[in-house]
């Protein structure tokens, strides 16, 4: 009992350093995914609860789960608090997890701040921990499908059409789908339309088609055509994941072609390029005013058809006022299907003259599809009544942040004075034996330097060299001895992938996400179905370090079999 009472002070002393670090559960994950962020406490026994911020495109589920516990360090014993938090990726992009603050003795400490990449999935169910998988991938040969259509071929220019892509599966003979990653949507360009949405609309619901029943994801793109004639909807892909190591599906849309209509002859006088169905009002803040005060006017395009990039009204004149404009404002969203809202243009009127002033009504002449007609709606008339005034009255402030300002005139001075007249200079330093000598020292130091870095570049190459020549089979040698140390496969495979793939092309590729890894390989010219395979590999490897309950369906053998095969394949697709 003495003992262990004079060991207890001894491990105390050495508990002074404090860490406090953060950790993620993946680098990259689809839109609605789960993200697990672990934040670890270690060197203080109770710390403060840490302080999580809001961020951007990820939306925290529940309370965070914690537990204390004892690691040992260098031989030091240290106290450890983890709390693990989970989200929902909510936009798509880079996400930044911001530093994660923790109070310890009144000394507030951080995390380093992570990001991660969220792409465009499908929000596809993902199996119950704890359920056997499948013995294998069985074939997707007539089991999954896609389709892609637009509701219609032979739109009007500036019309709205809706393009659908629609991924169908038999949910039945797929019972460990999703496991192994979301499906990756690559959407069309859309080149000579414009898209409403920064992202497609998702819904998910059953069909059934002949004797079979599908579980259908369905994506839907709102475009309105921007130039007249054919145009082509290339096709859109969907990569789905079946296994960690088998070539993945790639999926491919059927391609569309649309044939944009020019607007119908007859538009009328002031018509300005609108297609939809439109309403127009114009309102001020008062209708009873004095010479050179100011007057607000806020004039509104209410409707259905591309808010975003509205046409402007014909303005009529505004005899006897001064107008003062300010950029104009739109707000708009997508309402069973139909793309919807407002743009408003705000202006500051000056009337020039008392009595019983009007602002004319302001026409918005657009074209119908649904009726197949050209429409002239207009605002009504505003008698304004206006009073002599005091003098000019400021500018108020223009809704949107714009503000009236009075045009400056040009002022430009001389930076220097012009001689009256130009000589030549005399001979000076060039002249001088010295200067010329002076001139020759440094160019025989960087003689000297070339030729040295030429020797160290020829030195460097060689190195690395043979450090490619060895990658393909030291990363063999390090298969053969993993599978004999009894380490996890999938954490040993991913390992030995990242260290051939570092020598193999002589840069380092840690720390890289998945679909940073993925981007670049196929930049070096890597088949798509091997650079998936080199992120499932890495999945498989997050998955064991974890998830590890939702365990292991492949032997260790066939692990490092698989890896070996996919090593040869990316090597001689690296060489080739």
């Amino acid at each position: 009992m003495a003992l262990i009472g004079a060991a207890i002070p001894a491990v105390h002393a050495q508990q002074q350093t404090i860490e406090v670090t953060a950790e993620v559960d993946k680098n990259e994950l689809a839109l609605g995914e789960e993200l697990s962020v672990t934040v670890k406490i270690t060197g203080s026994l109770n710390p403060k609860q840490p302080v999580v911020p809001e961020f951007d495109g990820l939306r925290q589920v529940g309370p965070p789960s914690t537990l204390n516990t004892w690691v040992i360090q260098n031989g030091v014993s240290n106290s450890r608090v983890v709390y693990r938090y989970r989200f929902v990726a909510t936009d798509v992009g880079t996400v930044t997890i911001d530093p994660i603050s923790v109070t310890i003795s009144g000394q507030t400490h951080q995390t380093e701040p992570i990001k991660v990449e969220v792409f465009q999935g499908l929000s596809v169910s993902t199996p119950v921990p704890g359920q056997s998988p499948s013995q294998g991938p069985p074939s997707a040969e007539g089991s999954m499908f896609v389709t892609a259509s637009v509701d219609d071929d032979t739109p009007y220019l500036g019309q709205q059409i809706t393009y659908t892509f629609k991924f169908y599966r038999r949910s039945a003979l797929f019972p460990s789908f999703g496991r192994f990653g979301q499906p990756r949507f690559a959407p069309p360009g859309f080149s000579g339309f414009w898209k409403a949405q920064e992202r497609p609309e998702e819904s998910q619901y059953t069909e059934t088609i002949g004797p079979n029943r599908y579980q259908v994801v369905e994506l839907t793109t709102v475009l309105f055509p921007t130039v007249v004639g054919t145009l082509v909807i290339e096709p859109a892909g969907l990569t789905v994941p079946i296994d960690f190591f088998e070539a993945p599906n790639y999926l491919e849309a059927d391609s569309i072609v649309v044939d944009v209509q020019p607007l119908p002859s007859g538009a009328p006088t002031g018509f300005t390029g609108a297609v939809g169905k439109f309403k127009i009002s114009a309102d001020v803040d008062s209708t009873d005013g004095k010479v050179n005060e100011p007057v607000q006017l806020a004039v509104r395009v209410v409707g259905e058809g591309n808010i975003e990039s509205l046409p402007d009204p014909a303005w009529p004149d505004f005899e006897d006022w001064r107008v003062f404009e300010s950029p104009s404002q739109s707000s708009s969203s997508l309402i069973d299907g139909r793309f919807v809202g407002t743009r408003t243009y705000n202006s500051v009127l000056v009337p020039q003259k008392a009595g019983v002033l009007t602002i004319p009504e302001i026409g918005y002449a657009y074209y119908d599809p649904s009726i197949d007609e050209y429409v002239e709606a207009a605002s009504r008339p505003i008698v304004m009544s206006i009073a002599e005034g005091d003098g000019m009255s400021p500018l108020p402030p223009l809704p949107g942040g714009g503000t009236a300002v009075e045009r400056a005139g040009s002022d430009v001075r001389h930076i220097k004075p012009v001689p009256s007249s130009l000589k030549e200079s005399d001979g000076g330093l060039v002249g001088n034996a010295v200067y010329w000598a002076a001139w020759g020292v440094p160019l025989l130091a960087i003689a000297g330097a070339v030729a040295w870095r030429r020797r160290q570049t020829a030195s460097e190459s060689s190195i690395t060299a043979a450090r490619k020549r060895n990658a393909l089979p030291a990363a063999r040698n390090a298969l053969a001895r993993a599978g004999e140390s009894g380490a996890d496969p999938r954490v040993a495979v991913a390992d030995i992938l990242l260290e051939y793939l570092s020598a193999r092309l002589d840069v380092s590729v840690t720390g890289l996400t998945h679909e940073a890894l993925d981007k670049w390989l196929q930049g070096l010219g890597v088949p798509l179905d091997l650079a998936v395979q080199v992120e499932g590999v890495l999945g498989a490897a997050e998955m064991a370090k974890y998830a590890p309950e939702i365990g292991d369906s492949l032997a260790a053998a066939e692990h490092f079999e698989r890896a070996a095969q996919l090593l040869n394949n990316l090597d001689e697709a690296i060489d080739a």
